[in-house]
């Protein structure tokens, strides 16, 4: 691309119209950190929902002799927050690695860190999931699921005319656009009381509600 700028003066012009080389590749790389995180939640709204699973299939008998429900529903929440950050942080560090070794200049810390602000998104992700299930059974899908749908489509429509509060529906919306945004810690840390609030509910709705067996 440096050879084809260099000698087309047209091309130049458009490049540096576009913040040069620096800019092109923060915004591409905040573009694939929004995929990655999307598919990082993607991955925790699966495992969340390998509790549904089980309790179709095994219900009352795993509870049996066994742990409470609030110890067996949190330990499978903690599986899914964490395996799902853990891909979202991964998946940054690869872009990074695999940057620089194509001879991009990307400071791999920065966007660790960027990738790290993105987090709480996926936090929230999950934990609607798993207040649906603490709700009712079948829920926890249709609210993980669908608000993940939701996330998804407005990506492809942000440059429409589109009311902010509908952005504001996706958590995605209010985590920074990595390597261009500065975080802001405020919606971060509400995004995670969010996240927090959500999953408490889940489990104390879990612990009174009937279990569902076979349905």
């Amino acid at each position: 691309m440096g050879d084809f700028v260099g000698s087309n003066s047209q091309a130049q012009r458009i490049f540096e119209a576009l913040g040069g080389a620096s800019a092109i590749t923060d915004a591409l790389l905040s573009i694939m950190t929004t995929y990655v995180t999307l598919m990082g939640a993607a991955l925790g709204l699966q495992l969340a929902m390998r509790l549904r699973a089980q309790e179709r299939e095994v219900g009352d008998v795993l509870f049996v002799a066994g742990p409470s429900r609030v110890r067996w529903m949190s330990c499978h929440v903690l599986v899914a927050i964490v395996a799902s950050c853990v891909a979202v942080l991964l998946g940054g560090l690869v872009m990074g690695v695999v940057g620089r070794v194509v001879g991009a200049d990307i400071d791999i810390s920065q966007l660790m860190v960027a990738t790290l602000a993105q987090l709480p998104a996926v936090g929230v992700f999950v934990a609607v999931a798993v207040l649906g299930f603490g709700l009712a059974p079948r829920l926890g899908a249709w609210l993980g699921w669908g608000l993940f749908g939701v996330a998804a489509i407005l990506l492809f429509v942000e440059l429409l005319d589109v009311p902010d509060w509908v952005f504001g529906i996706s958590p995605l919306a209010h985590v920074p656009h990595a390597m261009v945004d500065d975080a802001d810690p405020e919606s971060l840390v509400t995004l995670s009381a969010i996240a927090v609030a959500a999953i408490g509910v889940g489990l104390a709705a879990f612990r009174r509600r009937d279990l569902s067996i076979g349905a």
